[in-house]
């Protein structure tokens, strides 16, 4: 640049002032020099996982406790990679949505402070017996048609995956303990255990998840017995003018048939038969997993159905 600068000196400049010229020059080195005494810096980053040191909040842009977490594993195309939390601790601001423990993150620096962004959020998903942790067990969440995650407990009973919102979403379990299908409430970072085993009646055990149907008759010949974790019953809503339910009653398996005499599903004046009451005839129970039960329809208990052209019908998983 020096020697640049005296040859213009000497008016070697091809056009106009060297003085202009040496300005221009001076200018430009000036540029130069600026833009390669400042080099970028990235922002830092590091890959945590979240853990609850007792206090894990239940919303999000909140502090979270995380450990940061080490990839190891080998390097090949749909080979595994393991993800190895360390000891310390890092507190991490989380945006969008609530982590649930084990999610892994992408924290990044933000001034002096870890941040973090969530977009949807996860859940964790406790599978039991009684009260008694189910390792191994798989487990599928899916909304409508799309599986939004799926694999085993830990030796725990938990797995945890994501999911789009706080809401109801289908859930599919099989274990050696039992079985479960059926809509389960799911919050966002927080844990919602699911019992596998049946729900007690008398010496029969029903299981806790939805049950199919039969209906030998007229209309519609299936529909889904949805079980209510709350109530401990199983419903349909109106299926071809009718209202169906089983339920545990005073230890005995039961099942209802309401019908109605006059208006429409689920308005007007409504009767009903069932196995409690013995205007219905059971002729098979299986209890368990492989839960089967017929209640056949005669015209001595329900006239009713009977002269309808129902003759029975039958649960099953």
């Amino acid at each position: 640049m020096g020697d640049l600068l005296t040859r213009l000196s000497w008016g070697m400049a091809p056009y106009g002032d060297s003085r202009v010229e040496r300005s221009r020059v001076t200018n430009h080195a000036d540029d130069l020099d600026r833009a390669e005494v400042r080099p970028a810096v990235g922002t830092p980053k590091r890959l945590v996982q979240v853990y609850d040191g007792g206090a894990k909040p239940t919303s999000a842009n909140r502090w979270f406790l995380t450990h940061p977490v080490s990839v190891d594993g080998t390097e090949a195309e749909g080979s595994t990679g393991t993800i190895t939390a360390e000891s310390t601790t890092i507190p991490v601001v989380v945006l969008g949505s609530v982590p649930a423990v084990g999610d892994t993150l992408n924290a990044f620096m933000v001034g002096s402070k870890w941040v973090a962004e969530l977009r949807g959020c996860s859940t964790t998903i406790l599978i039991n017996c009684s009260g008694i942790a189910v390792p191994g067990a798989t487990v599928t969440v899916s909304s409508g048609m799309t599986t939004l995650f799926t694999g085993t407990t830990d030796s725990d009973g938990k797995l945890s995956g994501p999911i789009g919102n706080t809401g109801s979403y289908t859930v599919a379990v099989t274990s050696g303990s039992g079985s479960f299908r059926g809509s389960v409430f799911l919050t966002c970072g927080q844990t919602e255990a699911v019992d596998v085993c049946g729900v007690p009646c008398g010496s029969c055990a029903i299981p806790k998840s939805d049950l199919t149907l039969s209906i030998n008759g007229p209309g519609p010949a299936t529909a889904t017995l949805v079980y209510d974790p709350i109530s401990g019953t199983w419903s349909t809503g109106c299926v071809g003018g009718y209202l169906y339910n089983l339920s545990c009653i005073l230890g005995s398996v039961n099942f209802t048939v309401t019908y109605f005499l006059d208006g429409f599903c689920p308005i007007g004046h409504r009767g009903s038969c069932s196995l409690l009451a013995g205007t219905l005839t059971r002729t098979s129970l299986v209890c368990g997993d492989s839960f089967l039960l017929v209640a056949t329809v005669t015209f001595a208990g329900c006239p009713d159905l009977w002269f309808n052209g129902f003759s029975d019908f039958t649960v099953s998983v």
